[in-house]
């Protein structure tokens, strides 16, 4: 006979299911945007090559998938604010090592580490940076407690 899952067990779980639909509606998203965009176009023709335009790029990529992770971010914010790290942890682990998991396989490729470390920081870093901007807007915006004097 299984016992019930209590409230902490379920927000847990919660936040690892929202991890997965996360990383998987991304890998969705960024596909189509790689195809569409036409921000390197516009960038070469303003002459930018190089470690310029990659710099550029990855910032709005940074940007554009801290925006794209505000939705998940404010479920997980929304869990329980004192596990916050746990819920993020669990968010973000699973979808890092599916989308990284020929690292754990053929450690030939950390030879060449540099090339993939912007697509490492982007799988690691947008989910905590929206979480945390979203939980400092929703403290400073929530209601006041008034104690009543007696």
């Amino acid at each position: 006979m299984s016992r019930p899952l209590n409230r902490s067990s379920m927000s847990l779980v919660a936040a690892a299911l929202l991890g997965i639909v996360q990383m998987y509606l991304l890998t969705i998203l960024w596909g189509y945007i790689s195809a569409y965009t036409p921000l390197p176009r516009w960038l070469l023709t303003l002459g930018l090559k190089g470690t310029a335009l990659h710099a550029v790029v990855f910032l709005s990529d940074s940007l554009l998938n801290v925006i794209f992770c505000l939705p998940a971010a404010y479920a997980i914010c929304r869990l329980e604010p004192s596990r916050l790290p746990v819920y993020l942890i669990l968010a973000i682990v699973p979808g890092f090592i599916w989308q990284y998991r020929l690292f754990f396989t053929d450690t030939s490729l950390l030879n060449n580490w540099a090339m993939f470390a912007p697509g490492v920081l982007l799988a690691l870093v947008p989910l905590p940076l929206a979480a945390l901007l979203l939980r400092r807007v929703l403290v400073h915006r929530a209601p006041q407690r008034v104690e009543e004097r007696t």
